[in-house]
């Protein structure tokens, strides 16, 4: 899968064979997976699984359409406008809560959960030392050879 995409995207990466749409996914305690898709409203209809009536509806509730076509399934539709060019542009995002077993069979989800790991295990890693103003560095390299001198002779 491509690298993520920052900006207005945050850590939003393609969905591989659907490269309009963006996927963000993590889990959570519960075993829940929220898996959050954006795009247009044809790549979204493209993936299968996003009923064209939360779509399409005239309005989108901003506190999101939800449908349950599956078990344990829920699925909420948010839509926002976008500039494209100067031009306003409608988008979409879809969030998807459901099991893990679920969400796999999702596109894009497996690649998501395992970036997020990574992210997270990142922030996890101790940070590494601030970089020096080489300046400062000669300074006190100039000030131990000084040291050094006055001790051998």
């Amino acid at each position: 899968m491509s690298s993520s995409v920052t900006g207005s995207y945050g850590n939003y990466a393609p969905v591989s064979g659907h490269p309009l749409v963006r996927i963000e996914a993590c889990g959570t305690a519960d075993g829940t997976v929220h898996a959050r898709y954006i795009a247009d409203p044809e790549p979204l209809l493209a993936l299968g699984f996003v009923p064209e009536d939360l779509l399409t509806s005239p309005r989108p509730r901003r506190t999101g359409k939800g449908s349950k076509p599956r078990a344990g399934r829920r699925i909420t539709v948010d839509a926002y406008w976008r500039s494209a060019d100067g031009l306003p542009v409608r988008r979409f995002r879809v969030l998807v809560q459901t099991a893990l077993a679920d969400a796999l069979t999702l596109p894009g989800v497996r690649e998501a959960l395992a970036a997020h790991e990574q992210r997270e295990d990142a922030m996890l890693l101790p940070e590494e030392p601030a970089a020096f103003d080489r300046a400062v560095v000669d300074e006190v390299n100039r000030a131990l050879e000084r040291v050094r001198r006055s001790r051998r002779g």
